[in-house]
This record gives structure tokens, sequence and C-alpha cells, in this order.
């Protein structure tokens, strides 16, 4: 099994969000606000794009997650019932894809991290934000989606 990086410019995407605060809620938490965020969108008329989980924060006893779901067409929706929408801008990223049935999701963000210290060096790339999770569906439902789990980071020149 490999793991290959690609760096790529990602477009912007409009993300309707859910955030969740404290201590981690563990997976089946996160699962039911990605039901509560799809009812949310769908109840709208909204077509779904990718699914986003990020970390917002360093530690996980006082953490700060955010699960989303990118909206597409329609008007500009507005937020409610504890729902925001976001725009996460078109930028850089560092970007690896794999199965977190037979890599675990933390050699592939120490990978990250070891190849962000290997570019580091000549002061090619910096992080530019909070790394994010992309599914095609929902990880928490399908094994497809779950399969080909990516983490990007976002970079900066």
């Amino acid at each position: 099994m490999t793991v290959d990086f690609v760096v790529r410019q990602e477009p912007a995407h409009r993300v309707a969000t859910k955030t969740l605060k404290g201590k981690w809620p563990g997976d089946r938490a996160v699962g039911r606000e990605y039901d509560v965020l799809h009812r949310w969108v769908r109840a709208r008329g909204l077509r779904i794009g990718k699914w986003f989980f990020r970390s917002l924060s360093e530690t996980e006893t006082a953490g700060k997650w955010e699960v989303g779901i990118e909206v597409r067409g329609g008007k500009n929706p507005r937020g409610g019932e504890g729902v925001s929408i976001r725009e996460f801008p078109a930028t850089t990223v560092v970007a690896v894809k794999f199965n977190p049935s037979l890599v675990s999701p933390m050699v592939a963000y120490s990978s990250l991290e070891g190849w962000m210290k290997w570019a580091g060096r000549p002061k090619k790339y910096k992080w530019n934000g909070p790394w994010r999770e992309v599914y095609s569906a929902n990880p928490w439902k399908s094994k497809s989606a779950w399969a080909n789990t990516e983490i990007q980071a976002p970079l900066k020149k």
C-alpha cells in the first residue's frame, strides 16, 4: 500500500456546517450530526456535493470539530437551527487519498506532516488553515466514500 501526495488547486466550496465543542464526542455523535445536517440541506431543496470534517483545535479534551456538506444550486441559503453557511475559499492543497480500513488515519496524517517538513525546508509551502477530511458521500453510511477518504491541508507559498 502506498500513500501518494498531490499538490493541486482546490476550488471554492459553499458549505453548510455544524460545530461540535468540548471533549471528543465519538464517532456515533459525529454520524448523528451528519444526519441532522443532511436533513437540513434536503429540507431546503439544495443539491449535495462533497462532505467535510475539520478539526478546529489542537486537543481532544477541549476540542472544536466541524462537519459540513457542500451545497450547490438554489438560492444563497441562510443558516439556522444550529447550521451555518461558510465559504471555503479556493486554495492550493496537498492531498492524500487512502482507505482507513487498510491504512490508519494516524499514518496518513503523520505522513502529511512529514511531507510538510520535507517541503518546508526550502520554504516552499506553509500551512494555511485547518486540515480537512473530504468524502464523496456520508462516510458513516457509504462504504465507498469511507474507502476513498481524502485528507487535504491548505497551503500557501
